[in-house]
């Protein structure tokens, strides 16, 4: 029942000492199986790991202590944290995460040599060449194999994900682990395939994988490019709730803005003229601000928002001095900066989405795919024992 998450965590024990009272940020990895302790309360590991850092599968999150490493804590303190007349704090762990290069690193001689080794190998004896002295042993049987042991790890991250509780080495080392296993088994599978693919049911194997490849690569991707674009053209960090939410209330505020000075117009006689000038105005903006042109240029551009309002308002200067009334001028200059925000956060948004789409694709391929794998080995064996 524990394995599978159906048994209720036990109760905390009660509190009985004050300090217990005070949240400390962050205590919530203590006296857990991440860091246990012995029966004398002594900690079973000479480390303490933070559940937190340790289950960042990219490694962007980073358990500092301020006054150590950011510089701007010296410049806000100042003398307060000088000892002996030398400032003591900096950048002092550095910007390198060595565990995740060395994986980098790992990873990529083990997919050169593997994959080279395997592509010599082909050539040199081709797929179906007995090797060893055997009947059946050859390349084909070589690269099925490994490429078999190369999905067995790609399949192990998800399992360290569910491993959040107790130690079990840093997921962004699982994480590259996966990505160049999958690379390793992509590569060594498409060579175990050759130029035939079979039956209906190899075909089908081989095009789920294609397909398990595709948007494997479509994700690392995604994650190599979406954060990097959210930082370039967000002006401060929003969840894509409270995006959604700021994006209705431009939209409504555009409706009450046009309402509103459309109710003024026709009560001072002037609706005819309205709709001819502000309503058209608008709906030019609409169709410019919210084309898909200017949604590009949210992601080609570095600029702030400050900056691109300002820009919007030049572009349709013409515009705002043609309206009747100041007010009128003012309105239509707000519906400008909301159309434009608003072209801003969709921006955001497309980028949140497209961090999320690729997976349940990956997912269900992958699950095709290691059914049908499940099949082809079951032929596989069964003929050789026939």
């Amino acid at each position: 029942m524990a394995a599978f998450g159906l048994r209720f965590d036990p109760k905390p024990q009660p509190v009985t000492q004050g300090e217990e009272l005070v949240a400390i940020k962050c205590n919530l990895c203590n006296n857990t199986p991440l860091n246990p302790k012995d029966a004398s309360g002594k900690p079973v590991y000479t480390t303490h790991k933070y559940n937190c850092e340790e289950n960042c599968p990219t490694g962007a999150l980073k358990r500092v202590k301020p006054t150590a490493y950011f510089n701007e804590i010296a410049r806000i303190h100042g003398p307060a944290l000088r000892h002996s007349g030398a400032m003591i704090v900096g950048n002092a762990f550095g910007h390198a995460d060595r565990a995740k290069w060395l994986a980098h690193l790992v990873g990529i001689v083990v997919t050169v040599l593997l994959c080279g080794a395997t592509m010599a190998g082909i050539v040199q004896y081709g797929l179906g060449t007995p090797l060893f002295r055997s009947d059946w042993f050859n390349f084909r049987w070589i690269t099925g194999l490994v490429g078999l042991a190369g999905i067995v790890i790609v399949m192990l991250y998800p399992v360290r994900r569910q491993m959040w509780r107790r130690r079990g080495g840093a997921l962004k080392v699982w994480m590259l682990s996966h990505t160049y296993a999958g690379v390793i088994a992509g590569i060594v599978l498409l060579l175990h395939g050759g130029t035939n693919l079979g039956g209906a049911v190899t075909a089908a194997l081989m095009i789920s994988f294609d397909l398990v490849i595709l948007t494997g690569l479509i994700g690392i991707l995604l994650y190599q490019l979406g954060p990097r674009l959210l930082t370039k053209i967000e002006g401060e960090p929003l969840l894509a709730e409270d995006l959604l939410r700021r994006r209705e209330e431009l939209y409504q505020e555009i409706a009450d803005l046009t309402v509103t000075a459309q109710e003024q117009a026709e009560k001072e006689g002037r609706g005819v003229q309205f709709a001819q000038t502000f309503l058209v105005a608008r709906d030019q903006a609409v169709a410019t601000l919210l084309s898909l042109g200017f949604l590009f240029r949210q992601y080609l551009r570095r600029e702030a928002l400050d900056d691109l309002l300002k820009h919007v308002r030049q572009r349709f200067a013409k515009a705002i001095a043609s309206q009747t009334t100041p007010t009128e001028q003012a309105v239509l200059g707000q519906i400008l900066d909301a159309l434009a925000t608003i072209r801003r956060i969709d921006a955001l948004l497309y980028i949140h989405r497209a961090l999320k789409l690729w997976l349940p694709p990956h997912v269900i391929s992958t699950s095709v795919m290691l059914a049908l794998m499940v099949v082809h080995i079951l032929q596989v064996v069964y003929y050789l024992w026939r």
